[in-house]
């Protein structure tokens, strides 16, 4: 298992399994709400990370959740169905000014394991970013 680091604000979070074919074709989806919602994109391997899959209730692969605080979840969608994450999302985040779109950069996918540089989740220049760990356990 590795550690997976969830961030402290509102964030789209998708379980997924390098084997799991419609996991691979919502991605570019899930990354394009990202960059629309300035939202990170958590990806979190279930075949790595069972006690977090478990936590979550993941029962079917993709499954997509909307967190809110890093913990609350404040919508899921199970499946590939891109309109449904499209009005998940949308229900929950407030899209980025058109101005600022363009210039600014999406914060990158999260990888399970991956680490957060303080630099891409920062919101303000006044507050920089929080993340916690979502789970800690030693590789079996």
């Amino acid at each position: 298992m590795k550690d997976c680091i969830i961030p402290d604000t509102p964030c789209i979070v998708k379980f997924t399994a390098t084997w799991c074919g419609p996991c691979h074709r919502i991605q570019p989806t899930l990354e394009a709400l990202s960059r629309e919602y300035d939202v990170p994109l958590v990806k979190i391997d279930v075949d790595e990370n069972e006690a977090l899959s478990t936590q979550y209730g993941v029962r079917g692969l993709p499954t997509t959740l909307v967190l809110l605080q890093g913990r609350a979840v404040a919508g899921r969608v199970v499946g590939a169905n891109e309109p449904e994450i499209t009005r998940l999302c949308a229900a929950h985040f407030c899209r980025r000014p058109a101005a600022a779109a363009g210039s600014i950069g999406a914060p990158p996918p999260i990888s399970t394991g991956a680490q957060v540089a303080p630099e891409a989740r920062r919101r303000s220049s006044s507050a920089p970013p929080s993340v916690t760990p979502a789970s800690r356990a030693t590789p079996q």
